[in-house]
């Protein structure tokens, strides 16, 4: 295949969550179906159905130990401070992108922070000599998720990414099904109770979008759920995930702060409150297009 090659370095495991490869996976079908170049990929992929989705693709992952070649767009989506700093050294890169939630430190080297977040701002970067991608239309969204189609069984979904949960938000989240009755709640993980009904993971929105509302973490989860439409209180229980609690409480829509309740008695009783009180997301179509379309555009131009 003729074209530049996207080299993606990004991980999926039950610490890090789904998210960060799961936003690069649909970058990197988009990157292909534009026939812009051949895609590699670089993590450490712990996450079954992560690596599935890959795979579907025709995406391999070539592991921690691969590095990019001469002239490739590199695109570094991790929290890891090592990771970040040796993209931006990575001289046989042609292009350098990084991938932020906003935390606004880019180290050295780098010609592009992506954020990818309707709620975006420029500013947080001003003090670094790079351009600056985000906004509504670079967010990506995974093609072909379903619209909200309430089924009337009076469910409630749980979202809460990829990874592992523990400690007050799952004993809240637990007392809240238990409360509410076991046989009305959904959700996907490792975590979720045997009595609650179990979403598959490489199809989790199969039965999240007929669910009445969703708790939903502030991750992508919460950006694929503005696409679906479906009522939603966003939860955060981590710091990344502030910038989407702001955003999701700015639009009217009921949020929880996890560090802010003592134990879990006191959140699930929070939860139970905000239920009734879900409300959609502003709505989000894909921009991964765009996004795609300005890398390339960027790597002529640097490579050129």
């Amino acid at each position: 295949m003729l074209g530049t090659t996207l080299f993606i370095r990004a991980s999926a495991t039950p610490g890090i969550g789904a998210g960060h490869a799961m936003r690069m996976a649909t970058l990197a079908a988009t990157w292909l179906d534009a026939s812009l170049g051949r895609v590699r990929w670089s993590g450490e992929i712990g996450i079954p159905f992560v690596r599935r989705h890959l795979e579907s693709l025709g995406v391999a992952n070539e592991g921690l130990a691969a590095l990019a070649g001469d002239g490739d767009v590199l695109v570094v989506d991790s929290y890891d401070p090592e990771l970040r700093a040796d993209g931006g050294r990575a001289s046989e890169a042609g292009v350098h992108i990084l991938v932020d939630d906003g935390q606004g430190l880019v180290p050295p080297g780098y010609d592009l922070v992506w954020w990818p977040a309707p709620f975006g701002n420029r500013q947080v970067y001003s003090r670094h000599d790079c351009d600056v991608l985000t906004g509504p239309d670079t967010v990506p969204i995974r093609p072909g998720l379903p619209l909200w189609s309430n089924d009337g069984a009076g469910r409630i979904g749980v979202s809460l990414g990829g990874g592992t949960i523990s400690g007050t938000l799952l004993e809240a989240v637990v007392t809240v099904g238990e409360r509410l009755g076991t046989g009305r709640m959904t959700g996907s993980g490792s975590w979720i109770p045997a009595a609650w009904l179990q979403s598959p993971a490489d199809e989790v929105w199969a039965t999240l979008s007929r669910c009445d509302h969703l708790l939903v973490a502030g991750g992508v989860s919460a950006f694929e759920a503005a696409a679906v439409g479906i009522p939603v209180v966003v939860i955060a229980f981590a710091d990344n995930q502030q910038p989407t609690l702001q955003w999701a409480r700015a639009s009217g829509v009921p949020t929880i702060d996890v560090p802010r309740y003592r134990d879990g008695v006191e959140l699930a009783h929070a939860l139970e409150l905000a239920l009734p009180q879900a409300k959609p997301l502003p709505p989000l179509a894909d921009g991964s297009s765009r996004v795609a379309r300005h890398l390339a555009e960027l790597a002529r131009r640097i490579t050129a």
